[in-house]
C-alpha cells in the first residue's frame, strides 16, 4: 500500500471530509477547523494550514492525524506502518517505512532545541520591496528571485542581512546571516541565539522524495546545485555523525561530496564511516576556477553559474572503498 493510499485510508477511517486533487489531499485544520486552508502532499505527507494565525504552520501527516483523532504521535505513525486489518506492518513499501522512520530521526535529532519562527520580527520576505537591497546582493552572487523565494530567505534592512533558514519537517530550527556590504571577516556572518550546527542541516526538506543528496559546506555553494535539486548544506566541512544520520534519515542512499578540496581529510573520514550505500566526489569545473584565478578569488562551489554546477554534478566521479582523495590528485 502507498503513502498515498495509506493516507487516504486514514482520512477515511476519522470521518472528517477530505477532496483529493491532482497533488493533495485537501481537508479540515485540526486547529483552526477551516476546510479550505489546509493541504497535505500525496508525495510525501507534508501538510500545511495556510491561515497565518493558525499555531498548525508546516507539519506532517502524523501531525493531523494525532491531533484530529486525539491520539498520542507515536501512535499516529503506527497507523502509517499499518495494513488494512491495522494489526500487521507493511513490508512491501520501503517509502512508506522510511518516511515514518525519518520523522522519528529528524524528531530525536532536534529533540533539545525549539523550533523558531520564522521570519524573525526584525526581517522582511525576500521579494518585499524593502528587502531590495538584499535581493540585490543576491543577485551579485548568482541567485535568482524565484530561488530567494522558494528558500525562504529574509532580509533585515536594519542589520543588513540576507538571512538562510535551517528547515527541518517544515520547522525552522536556526538560521545563518549573510552582511550584504564588505565588513571585515568576523562581521560578514551571523546565526541565531542557541544555534547548533552539529545537528542541523541547512536545506534537509530538498531531500524528501530523493534517493541521493549533494552537501556543500556554505548556502552559497548548495544554492549553485539548485537545477539538480536535492543539495544540501551542512555550514562547515567538519560534517558530524549527526547531519550524516539526519541525511540518510530522508532515505538517501547516494552521497555526493561538493567540499572544498581543502576539506580532502573530511572527505575520506565521511567515506571511510560508510553511512552511505555510494559516494561521488565533485570537482569545481576548470572554468571556474580559472575565472577565480584571474580575479584573485578562491575557486568553490559558490563562483558557479547553476548551468555549471549542473555539468560538475553530471560529471561527478565515484569514490572506491580504497580511494583516498587528496587535494593535489585530481580525478582524471
Amino acid at each position: 500500500m502507498s503513502l498515498r493510499d495509506r493516507m487516504v485510508a486514514i482520512l477515511s477511517e476519522s470521518g472528517v471530509a477530505y477532496v483529493e486533487k491532482r497533488n493533495t489531499l485537501r481537508t479540515t485544520c485540526p486547529l483552526c477547523k477551516r476546510e479550505d486552508k489546509f493541504s497535505i502532499l500525496k508525495e510525501n505527507g507534508a501538510s500545511r494550514c495556510y491561515r497565518a494565525s493558525c499555531d498548525f504552520g508546516k507539519r506532517w501527516f502524523p501531525d493531523w492525524v494525532s491531533l484530529t483523532m486525539g491520539i498520542p504521535i507515536k501512535d499516529a505513525r503506527a497507523m502509517l506502518r499499518t495494513d488494512d486489518d491495522g494489526q500487521h506492518r507493511v513490508k512491501a513499501d520501503e517509502k512508506l517505512q522510511e518516511f515514518v522512520s525519518g520523522l522519528e530521526e529528524r524528531e530525536d535529532a532536534t529533540s533539545d532545541i525549539e523550533a523558531l519562527a520564522w521570519p524573525e520580527f526584525y526581517m522582511t520576505d525576500i521579494l518585499s520591496p524593502d528587502s531590495a537591497e538584499g535581493m540585490s546582493y543576491l543577485a551579485r552572487r548568482g541567485v535568482t528571485p524565484e530561488m530567494a523565494s522558494k528558500y525562504d530567505m529574509a532580509y533585515s534592512k536594519h542589520y543588513r542581512r540576507v538571512y538562510f533558514p535551517i528547515m527541518m519537517g517544515g520547522y525552522c530550527y536556526g538560521y545563518q546571516g549573510r552582511h550584504i556590504d564588505p565588513v571585515e571577516e568576523g562581521l560578514r556572518m551571523r546565526n541565531n541565539d542557541g544555534f547548533r550546527r552539529d545537528i542541523l542541516v541547512m536545506f534537509a526538506d530538498n531531500l524528501e522524495g530523493s534517493d541521493f543528496a549533494i552537501m556543500a559546506e556554505g548556502p552559497f555553494d548548495a544554492l549553485k546545485f539548485d537545477l539538480v535539486g536535492s543539495n544540501v548544506c551542512t555550514m562547515g566541512k567538519a560534517v558530524t555523525d549527526k547531519q550524516l544520520d539526519i541525511i540518510k534519515s530522508y532515505g538517501i542512499r547516494k552521497l555526493y561530496l561538493a567540499l572544498d578540496d581543502d576539506a580532502a581529510v573530511e572527505m575520506n573520514e565521511i567515506a571511510d564511516m560508510k553511512t552511505f550505500e555510494s559516494y561521488y566526489k565533485i570537482d569545481v569545473p576548470a572554468s571556474v576556477v580559472a575565472r577565480c584565478a584571474a580575479a584573485g578569488k578562491k575557486a568553490d562551489f559558490g563562483e558557479c553559474t547553476l548551468e555549471e554546477a549542473k555539468t560538475a554534478f553530471e560529471n561527478a566521479k565515484p569514490l572506491g572503498s580504497t580511494f583516498l582523495f587528496h587535494p593535489n590528485n585530481r580525478f582524471r
